[in-house]
């Protein structure tokens, strides 16, 4: 008797550690037996219940963290990780460069062709986006139809610049959505730290500034917030 009830006794401090259960006397047909498939069953549904728990705490978690319509990371998850390379790039003395995105003509198919096809544009620009960029560069969604890109690691400046210059000819491919055919391209501005910028919200705001300034010229164009600040009277 002693024997099969330390068996169980194991299984439920297996359960308890999270492991699998094994040596259970299941095959016995007293009451020994029935206590131990009864044990588990419910261990079983137990597990599948916090399975599923889980699977729920990871999808409210991506929730919290990606916009809803592109998939994208959002301005949340985004601040988050700009001041995680804040930090790494004040520890070690890198560098790394923050594109901001604004789509032109955005505004035009939305208000004459329609929310929903709207949103497609959206959907289409950003896999656009995460398609031109390499794996380890992060392509985030602010709101609306403004985007950025964080840019973790570079040689030279130039590099960056043929980045934005991709980008840019990417959109010069007409979208079509639903039947409708338009174009919809895309200013950018750039800034880098730590120059342009002695934390995230200076980046961010200098980034932000030079895509205004290239907004301002025929639009599909890149400007760089040094050439910006160079400019300045």
């Amino acid at each position: 008797m002693a024997k099969p009830l330390n068996a169980i006794a194991a299984a439920v401090k297996q359960f308890e550690a999270g492991n699998v259960i094994v040596n259970l006397p299941t095959e016995r047909a007293d009451e020994i037996g029935y206590l131990a498939r009864s044990f588990l069953q419910m261990s079983k549904r137990l597990s599948s219940q916090v399975g599923d728990l889980q699977a729920r705490e990871q999808h409210l978690q991506h929730l919290a963290h990606h916009d809803p319509l592109t998939g994208l990371p959002n301005r949340a998850m985004f601040q988050q990780v700009l001041e995680t390379m804040v930090d790494k790039a004040r520890a070690d003395g890198s560098r790394f460069c923050l594109m901001f995105i604004d789509l032109d003509k955005f505004k035009q198919v939305n208000d004459q062709l329609g929310h929903v096809v709207g949103d497609q544009a959206l959907q289409l620009a950003a896999m656009r986006m995460r398609a031109s960029v390499r794996g380890d560069d992060l392509v985030a969604r602010l709101g609306g139809d403004e985007f950025t890109i964080l840019v973790r690691s570079f040689r030279h400046e130039s590099d960056v610049t043929a980045m934005a210059q991709k980008l840019i000819h990417v959109f010069d491919q007409p979208f079509a959505v639903d039947g409708h055919e338009f174009e919809m391209t895309c200013s950018i501005g750039i800034s880098m730290f730590p120059q342009d910028g002695k934390d995230g919200d200076q980046l961010l705001n200098a980034a932000d500034a030079a895509m205004y300034r290239a907004k301002l010229g025929t639009r599909s164009r890149l400007e760089w917030f040094s050439d910006l600040s160079r400019s300045a009277p």
